[in-house]
C-alpha cells in the first residue's frame, strides 16, 4: 500500500529468559521488520524535541475511543467500554503522511511526535522533556465520531488512535500549517 521496502525482517519464534523464579520461560512470537528511507535533504527534517516557549502545538489526526490494547490498561487504567476499541488503520494515513512531509519540507513544522504507545500524554511529556520546556493543554470534550463519547480526559489523554501526530508550529506559521493540511484531520 505504501510502496515501502523492508530491507529485512526477523521472526524470533523461540526467545525464552530467566524469570525470577529460576525457571526460563518462553516469550511469544514475534516479529520484526527494519525498513528506511531516503532523506533528500537533512537540514530538512524536524526532532521531536520542543523548541521554543509560545509556540502552538497542533494535533494532526483525530482522537478516537481506542484505548483496548493501550499501555494505559497495561498499568492499571480504568478503561470504560465505549472507549475500549483497539486502535484500527485509517484509510487515509498515507495522504495524510505526504501532506505532513510537505509541511516540514515547507519549514512550517518546529518538532513533530507520534502519539503511540501512552498516546498524546506520553507524546507531550516526551517532547518536553527532550525540548527542557512545558506545555498547556486544554482538553476538548465535544463528539467528532458515532463511536466516540469524550466522557472523560484519560480517554483523551491516553487513547492510541494511530496516525497522529504533536507538530509544534510557530505562531505566524499557524495559518500556512492549516492550509498544508486541508482535507486532514487537525486541532
Amino acid at each position: 500500500a505504501y510502496q515501502t521496502p523492508f530491507i529485512s525482517g526477523k521472526d524470533s519464534l523461540n526467545n525464552e529468559y530467566t524469570g525470577s523464579d529460576g525457571e526460563k520461560h518462553a516469550i511469544p512470537g514475534t516479529l520484526l521488520i527494519s525498513a528506511l528511507a531516503m532523506v533528500p535533504d537533512v537540514n530538512k527534517t524536524v526532532t521531536m524535541d520542543l523548541k521554543q516557549a509560545g509556540n502552538f502545538l497542533f494535533i494532526v489526526g483525530e482522537t478516537g475511543a481506542e484505548l483496548g490494547g493501550s499501555h494505559y490498561g497495561l498499568i492499571g487504567g480504568e478503561i470504560q467500554a465505549q472507549h475500549n476499541k483497539v486502535p484500527a488503520p485509517k484509510a487515509d494515513a498515507l495522504a495524510r503522511y505526504r501532506k505532513l512531509y510537505q509541511a516540514i519540507q515547507a519549514g512550517l513544522v518546529q518538532a513533530c511526535h507520534d502519539c503511540s504507545e501512552g498516546g498524546l500524554a506520553v507524546a507531550f511529556a516526551e517532547m518536553c522533556l527532550a525540548g527542557g520546556l512545558g506545555v498547556e493543554v486544554q482538553l476538548i470534550h465535544a463528539p467528532r465520531d458515532p463511536y466516540w463519547a469524550y466522557s472523560n480526559d484519560d480517554a483523551i489523554l491516553f487513547s492510541e488512535t494511530i496516525s497522529r501526530f504533536i507538530v509544534e508550529v510557530r505562531p505566524e506559521d499557524s495559518d500556512k500549517l492549516r492550509v498544508a493540511l486541508a482535507g486532514v484531520p487537525h486541532e
